[in-house]
């Protein structure tokens, strides 16, 4: 049987300067996943917050939290997500 699915979204974004080398970042987003043939549906919750710090022109650290949350009217088919994120990058 094949099954398909259609999603829908609502996302939004927020970049704040707080600094000269600071940014803050709070993401958020609303999925809804409605997989045909199957009568599943999902709904997705997403959040993040986190700041960049710019270190010089060559590199950044980057520090996010990220909230990952989907319901679904399948069993067993819930989770909840945490990730911590710290990242160092460069460039030229």
């Amino acid at each position: 049987m094949l099954r398909t699915a259609t999603r829908n979204a609502w996302p939004s974004a927020s970049i704040i300067r707080f600094r000269r080398n600071i940014i803050l970042h709070l993401d958020s987003a609303y999925l809804r996943d409605r997989f045909t043939g199957s009568g599943r549906l999902d709904n997705l919750a997403l959040f993040s917050l986190g700041a960049t710090y710019l270190m010089n022109e060559y590199m950044h650290l980057d520090m996010r939290y990220v909230l990952n949350s989907r319901n679904s009217n399948e069993p067993g088919q819930n989770f909840e997500d945490n990730v911590f994120r710290l990242d160092i990058g460069f460039q030229l």
